[in-house]
This record gives C-alpha cells, structure tokens and sequence, in this order.
C-alpha cells in the first residue's frame, strides 16, 4: 500500500495519551505547515491552527472542551479556526503571483471578481466556506499526524464562546475543531468501533449503544437547544436554496 493508502487505513481516533511525551516546536511547526497544503476554494486560505501546548493554556482549553482529559493530556491540542470573509483577504495572497508574472492583470481580476461574486456580503455561505475548509485541514492534519507516528483525536464537542474566549478569537472567526496529537498511552488500544467489535465481552455492546445515544443528543439534542430563539421559543434556521452540489436546501442555525 502507499504511504496515503497506510494513513487511511491505518489511522484510528486516540483518547488515550502520553502524559511525558513532549512535542519539539520543529514538530509542530512541520506539522502545521503540512496543514496548510489543504486545498481551499479560490485560495482563500480561509482558515488557521492554534496550536496549545503549555500545561496551563491546555487545562483552559479542556475547561472549555466539557473536561475532556485528552486535550490536557495530549501533548498538543490544535485548534482548527474558520475564518470569515476569505474573499477580502484574498487579493494579498495571490498578488505574488501577479507579481512574478505567473498572472496577467486580467486574470488576476477575474479571480478576484469571481469570488467576491460568490462570498461577498453572503454571511451564511462565509460560515459554510469556513467549517469546509477548517475540516479539510483538520483531515490533513490527523493524516500528516499519523504520518510522523503519531495519534490523534479530533473533538466538537466543546464550548464555541468559551473557546474563542480563551483562543482570543476575533468575531469574523469560528473554531471548527479541537485534535488532541501526541503519543499513544502503552498498554491501551484503540477504542474505534471497528476494533470494539473484535472484542467478545458483554461490555462492549453496551458501549457501542451509549455512544450512539449519546452522539444524538450532542449532534441533534443540546445542539439544537442552543438555537432556540429566547423571545419566541423556537429555532429559526437560515436556508439557502442554492450552494448543495444535489441542489436541495441547506440550512444553517442549525
């Protein structure tokens, strides 16, 4: 198998991890950087990583994160930030290339127009462009963690004002994802519902059943909760008729 193939089938979702394991900033920073190889629409690199390392700033995070032990324990927590209004840094990003020839002024233009034609001054499809990219970097960066012989575990569950809280997010900026990396603790093996099922002891069926249970309430109960309009006392979505590539609606909020 190739070395993509591997990380595909070889990577599973870590909850347990290494207390004395120390990731180098070289490690990080190579990481990051392999990160931000993600493909964006137009190029907007509309998204960043915090990485949190210090002892401190992790127990805050993992305050914010419903005190899930992984993201103390973890040698690193990455926070995966979406960033609105892409379009407007875009002109930027892209001016070297004008620069270097590589663009003529024309198409230099056209790309900036086209994309500002689509995101400009449309704050729900901003959002959805945002959570897109900040989970393909998320993907990217699990994968490249597994590459370096690491684990990882991604997380939504968390606070999102309480996170931008502690991260000092700015308003145009939405944390998407939290993924805990680092070493694997010795002696426990993964919890994947792949390799549970392996497992013959009466616990297990038990505990595929609450995680199921439990991921409806997160995904469709509290989340929903969240939504609910404090005057009316009901949850009032945007739709968008346009964007899905099967062209049925989609809907924000939630």
């Amino acid at each position: 198998m190739s070395g993509i193939t591997d990380a595909i089938k070889g990577r599973t979702s870590a909850n347990n991890f290494d207390t004395t394991h120390v990731m180098s900033d070289a490690e990080i920073h190579e990481l990051v950087a392999l990160t931000n190889e993600t493909p964006t629409s137009f190029n907007m690199q509309n998204y960043r990583v915090i990485a949190v390392k210090s002892p401190e700033k992790k127990a805050a995070l993992k305050a914010a994160a419903y005190n899930q032990p992984k993201v103390s324990e973890a040698a690193v927590t990455f926070a995966i930030i979406g960033k609105m209004k892409g379009n407007e840094a875009l002109p930027a990003l892209i001016k070297p290339m004008l620069d270097a020839g590589a663009l003529d002024q024309a198409a230099f233009d056209g790309w900036i127009g086209m994309c500002n034609g689509m995101y400009a001054g449309n704050q729900a499809f901003q959002r959805d462009e945002a959570i897109r990219s900040g989970s393909l970097a998320a993907m990217t960066l699990m994968y490249a963690a597994h590459d370096m012989g690491l684990v990882s575990g991604a997380m939504i569950g968390f606070d999102p004002a309480a996170v931008a809280k502690e991260l000092h997010l700015s308003e145009d900026e939405i944390p998407v994802m939290l993924i805990a990396v680092g070493k694997a603790a010795e002696g426990l093996s993964s919890t994947a519902e792949v390799e549970l099922k392996e497992i013959d002891h009466p616990a297990i069926t038990t505990l595929l059943l609450y995680r199921e249970k439990e991921k409806r309430v997160t995904t469709y109960g509290t989340t929903f909760l969240q939504n609910i309009h404090p005057k009316t006392g009901r949850i009032h979505s945007t739709f968008s008729q346009l964007y899905t590539d099967t062209g049925r609606y989609s809907s924000n909020n939630p």
